[in-house]
């Protein structure tokens, strides 16, 4: 494929992550993602990508994969301490996790509506119950639960899977509106650096994770134990090599 016809493959998908982001996936038409990358083919949509839908997936996976690029160097200090056996607290393996979202937010521009973007997927996925999201981000969910499990040996490892779940929602959806923290300022009177709140967020997380075993629900269990079984599929059949 030619390097123009990449260069457009590209700017549809980040016409794609901009609109949807403001608008959502319903809320954005073909050719409004055309217009906005550019293009003056009504048809570049379907002659790169098959449709809106395979586009919209295309976009999920490049954000995916770029969320993961940033985020490796730390969880791959984080496996490199645990392999020599030096001490990992759960603070360490949330921090690894939230400071490369943070420092994306935190970009001009296309930060704040990267994430945004990332939180309208995640709200219409569950409305079709497509699981496309969850599918690619089983890889990371792996790793963090393989993490969590070594660090936290004395809470039951199924019991990760809600956990993982309510810090990976909390941070896409708080990080998607960053302003909600000057709401707060204003509805309570209280200056609260962003700096001061993203060592709050990291901290209420880290104690989220590492709380004391709690009774599961029985409906909640099996499922939870089921989802714990594909995680463990992705790192190999033992389970990962720090278990």
């Amino acid at each position: 494929m030619s390097g123009s016809s990449e260069a457009t493959k590209q700017r549809l998908i980040e016409a794609t992550v901009r609109l949807v982001a403001q608008h959502g996936v319903k809320g954005v038409s073909v050719r409004t993602i055309t217009s906005e990358a550019g293009c003056k083919n009504l048809t570049a949509i379907h002659y790169h990508f098959g449709g809106k839908k395979q586009l919209v997936d295309a976009a999920t996976q490049w954000f995916t994969d770029y969320l993961a690029s940033v985020g490796e160097p730390g969880l791959a200090e984080i496996e490199r301490r645990m392999a020599a056996g030096e001490p990992v607290a759960p603070r360490d393996v949330v921090q690894a996790w939230i400071l490369p979202a943070a420092a994306l937010v935190a970009t001009p521009n296309a930060g704040p509506l990267s994430m945004r973007f990332y939180a309208r997927i995640l709200m219409e996925a569950a409305d079709d119950k497509s699981g496309e999201i969850v599918h690619q981000l089983m890889p990371l969910f792996a790793r963090l639960f393989n993490m969590f499990s070594y660090v936290i040996p004395d809470v039951p490892p199924h019991q990760f899977v809600p956990r993982i779940a309510i810090l990976f929602n909390s941070l896409v959806y708080v990080m998607s509106d960053v302003q909600g923290i000057s709401q707060a300022r204003d509805a309570f009177g209280v200056e609260v650096n962003p700096l001061e709140a993203l060592h709050y967020f990291i901290e209420y997380h880290a104690a989220g994770i590492a709380a004391p075993p709690s009774p599961v629900s029985p409906g909640l269990a099996p499922a939870a134990l089921a989802c714990m079984g594909e995680w463990q599929n992705v790192l190999g059949s033992d389970g990962g090599k720090f278990s």
